[in-house]
């Protein structure tokens, strides 16, 4: 795979994996240091079940509740989680990618653009007593010709 490697994380934000992979390049990007958030695409086929996915994956659901955070919103609890934890990369393994690209390609598009504005964001974050930069990369895991192996 050209932008994540057996060797290297990669330049590029976003990588497609396919689902037959899986095993191996969580493996693999848990020995390179990264925390992994496994996002499950199959309930998503709106903006809300899709932040609704995010705020599992990230553990700031709130069972008892039935309010999602808003874009911005997510965006900062998932700031506010990776902040709080010490490793300095992670992934996000959004699983059945293939179904979000086949059926609600603009949510998916929507939602890595907040994504990637948050991997800006806590990629320049300066070292302190609170704050440290992270290395974010979103891999989309599915089937079909535009998620090839892992190697």
């Amino acid at each position: 795979m050209e932008h994540l490697s057996s060797t290297d994380v990669g330049t590029f934000r976003t990588a497609c994996v396919s689902s037959a992979s899986l095993h191996m390049l969580k493996s693999k990007l848990e020995t390179m240091g990264f925390a992994l958030y496994t996002f499950d695409s199959k309930p998503v086929h709106d903006s809300a079940t899709f932040l609704r996915e995010l705020a599992r994956c990230f553990g700031f659901l709130d069972p008892q509740s039935e309010k999602t955070p808003s874009w911005d919103g997510a965006s900062d609890l998932i700031w506010q989680k990776l902040m709080a934890r010490p490793e300095k990369r992670a992934a996000i393994l959004m699983t059945d990618a293939h179904a979000l690209v086949a059926s609600h390609l603009q949510i998916l598009l929507d939602a890595l653009d907040v994504l990637f504005s948050l991997a800006d964001s806590i990629e320049e974050e300066k070292v302190t007593a609170y704050t440290h930069p992270i290395l974010l990369r979103i891999v989309l895991v599915g089937d079909g010709p535009s998620f090839p192996d892992f190697w």
